[in-house]
């Protein structure tokens, strides 16, 4: 049993009164899947993957929760990943405490911070309260949770202040420090901002400071605008300096490798999307979308959706995009074209994708995959499906996939007995 877990169970265990139980809540999930393919290398692979999601509320009271989630990975042929038969991994699991009126909580397991400038894992404590005048203050501190790095963070704080205005607006500022055994690692303040104007304008935006270098690492604005007629844009831009910007994983599996990003990059992307219903089953839409890199130069990403749908019955789509850099090597068309079909318990889909590109890559010049999918309902709660896919590109001349997937969900609630 991971430790953070064990530490949690047994806290729950000692706040529990032994003299009564309240009607607990139960709710959660499992999904198990089984993924059968070859690799590069030509490799049998067949890693099997077990995710678990536990919520549970009304502990001893009505205001004491208990969330879990994590995952496991054992292969049944060769090693699929960092040269290991098995992996697992605790994504979040804490205790929850709250008033009866759930303006103040606090929050002491393996965290998920999701505050201003903090996207984290940690393990530590969570706390937040509103104050008086529609302000709210959080904070947080403990250790990064970080999955297959050799640096661990030695620990990590923040916390947010904003104000909020009954739906209309929140506006906050934020800051983040993690030290690793004395050196800084991150240094970094936040200010953002929602705003929704005439039910008919939401805007929101962020700007990400590097306190030590004094140096923005971000800058985000978004705008949803309508339904005007029916129509309804989505307008974007952000500007990202990566010199900063991956300082903030904590997992290996998203690590950046070497050669893929120029050192020294930035980029301002601005673009946006626009959708309209023809009719109640009928939606197209078209999109844009500039990528301005101080090194590698300008690339254009433009093209439309169509989908046509018969309730949840059926319906099918269709995509077509083009990237555009100015360079035959990275300039290419992609297209997709997808159909599902849902009976009372069995459900279909199959997806086509190709990518077309300029020049050939490793003499390949058409990118493609196929994807059969089908699915049956056992109950309410328990689903079975599998995806057959075929697909052709520049790393595999042929590769054929198998994944099978066991979902199941659970809601239960224990009256209240008195013993």
């Amino acid at each position: 049993m991971h430790p953070y877990l064990k530490y949690t169970l047994i806290l729950i265990f000692i706040i529990t009164p032994p003299f009564k139980t309240y009607a607990v809540e139960f709710e959660g999930g499992a999904r198990t899947y089984l993924d059968i393919r070859e690799d590069a290398e030509n490799r049998k692979i067949a890693p099997v993957y077990q995710y678990i999601d536990l919520n549970i509320d009304n502990i001893a009271e009505k205001n004491i929760s208990f969330y879990l989630g994590g995952w496991a990975r054992q292969d049944l042929a060769d090693k699929s990943f960092n040269d290991k038969r098995f992996e697992s991994d605790l994504q979040y699991g804490y205790l929850s405490l709250s008033d009866e009126k759930r303006t103040r909580r606090l929050d002491v397991g393996r965290l998920v911070i999701f505050e201003g400038v903090s996207y984290e894992r940690v393990d530590g404590v969570y706390g937040r309260s509103n104050l008086k005048y529609n302000f709210s203050l959080s904070a947080y501190g403990g250790r990064q949770a970080k999955t297959n790095f050799d640096e661990s963070g030695n620990y990590i704080f923040g916390g947010r202040v904003s104000k909020d205005s009954r739906g209309l607006y929140n506006l906050g500022v934020s800051y983040l420090r993690e030290k690793d055994y004395g050196a800084d690692l991150r240094d970094e303040a936040c200010a953002d901002v929602w705003y929704l104007l005439l039910k008919t304008v939401e805007l929101s935006g962020r700007s990400v400071m590097n306190l030590e270098k004094s140096d923005w690492k971000e800058h985000a604005c978004y705008a949803v605008l309508g339904p005007f007629s029916k129509l309804r844009v989505i307008l974007d831009s952000q500007w990202i300096n990566y010199e900063y910007y991956f300082l903030a994983l904590t997992s290996e599996a998203f690590k950046l490798q070497p050669g893929i990003i120029t050192p020294g990059e930035k980029v301002f992307i601005l673009g946006g999307e626009a959708e309209y219903p023809v009719s109640g089953n009928f939606l197209i839409s078209a999109g844009y979308k500039n990528y301005d890199y101080k090194i590698s130069g300008r690339a254009d990403y433009y093209g439309g959706k169509g989908r046509y749908s018969v309730s949840d019955r059926w319906g099918i789509g269709s995509d077509i995009h083009r990237m555009d850099s100015g360079n035959d090597e990275t300039s290419y068309y992609e297209s997709r074209l997808f159909a599902f079909r849902n009976f009372a318990k069995i459900n279909a889909v199959i997806d086509l994708f190709n990518v077309s590109y300029d020049n050939r890559i490793n003499d390949v010049k058409n990118a493609y995959s196929g994807t059969i999918a089908l699915g049956y309902k056992l109950r309410s709660n328990i689903r079975l499906s599998s995806d057959l896919s075929y697909s052709h590109n520049p790393e595999f001349n042929r590769e054929i996939r198998l994944l099978f997937k066991f979902i199941y969900g659970f809601d239960f609630e224990e009256g209240e007995e008195k013993l």
